[in-house]
């Protein structure tokens, strides 16, 4: 396919629309999206560094979790992703804290655990291939040509789409699919995951995009692990939202979360309005009984 042929690319992304207005399957995609990825254009990486990675979870009912097990990545997914099917195991996360606040969307007085991720010393450097970031500093990426450009429109179109049911995932999962498929030739680099825009600015919930990060589980495990936690309650300040860190956690060698605070310890003092510095926030002491989201 020659990529000089701006309506050669047109044609291929309306095949692909129409694949996803059918609902099709991942499979359906993979033909054309190999024809339009793979032919003199080029997928941009970036290495994660000594950047951080972060993950929230909503508590669970009266409990603090136990290990880091229940915080990083489902074993086998139980509902589709945008990037991952039924049964495959995926990690999501955000280069920042409050991208990752972003994508769990709390409540007012939920209380919920983030997770902070460091590289494992003594591997390959992480990287990452980039899909939907356009005309974002952070992306480093420049189309050539109006040919060019079209297609990174089509893959920001695709990963910042608002869903309303799992099946529209099902082009993204695709690509993914695709861009996992492909490995990098890089010394002292391997090939971990996708890093692709939020789609909480899309739906209006965030007022800056943050950018996440996806890999399979496997990934996850063999290349990162959890070095901290953090429990948080969301608080309505009239003027602001506050985000009031009131328990942490120090990981163990087996796994096990060692918590400053047992459940109703943390409890109590959230009952005295104390955030885990002390502070004192008045409304923290309505949601203490609560003990889960809202």
């Amino acid at each position: 396919m020659n990529y000089s042929d701006y309506f050669d690319v047109k044609h291929k992304i309306e095949l692909l629309k129409k694949l996803s207005a059918q609902n099709a399957i991942p499979d359906k995609f993979l033909p054309v999206l190999e024809k339009l990825l793979f032919d003199k254009f080029t997928i941009n990486c970036f290495p994660i560094g000594d950047q951080f990675i972060y993950r929230a979870r909503k508590n669970e009912y009266g409990r603090l979790f136990t290990d880091i097990g229940e915080l990083k990545h489902p074993r086998l997914s139980s509902a589709k992703g945008r990037m991952n099917d039924v049964g495959e195991s995926f990690f999501y996360g955000a280069l920042c804290e409050l991208g990752t606040i972003y994508e769990m969307v709390p409540t007012i007085g939920s209380l919920f655990t983030i997770s902070k991720i460091s590289t494992k010393s003594g591997i390959l450097q992480p990287l990452f291939k980039i899909v939907g970031l356009l005309d974002d500093y952070r992306s480093s990426i420049t189309p050539k040509n109006k040919t060019e450009k079209t297609i990174y429109n089509y893959l920001h179109g695709e990963f910042i789409k608002v869903t309303t049911n799992a099946d529209e995932y099902n082009s993204t999962i695709a690509i993914s699919r695709l861009l996992l498929s492909k490995d990098i030739v890089a010394p002292d680099y391997c090939l971990c995951g996708l890093a692709y825009p939020s789609v909480q600015k899309a739906r209006g919930v965030a007022n800056v995009r943050t950018i996440n990060i996806g890999m399979k589980g496997e990934a996850f495990d063999d290349n990162f692990c959890i070095i901290d936690t953090f429990v948080y309650c969301l608080t309505d300040e009239e003027k602001t939202y506050q985000l009031n860190e009131i328990n942490r956690g120090e990981i163990e060698e087996d796994g096990c979360i060692n918590w400053m605070y047992s459940f109703s310890e943390m409890q109590q003092r959230m009952r005295s309005g104390l955030t885990l510095d002390g502070t004192f926030v008045e409304k923290l002491r309505s949601y203490a009984d609560q003990s889960t989201n809202c």
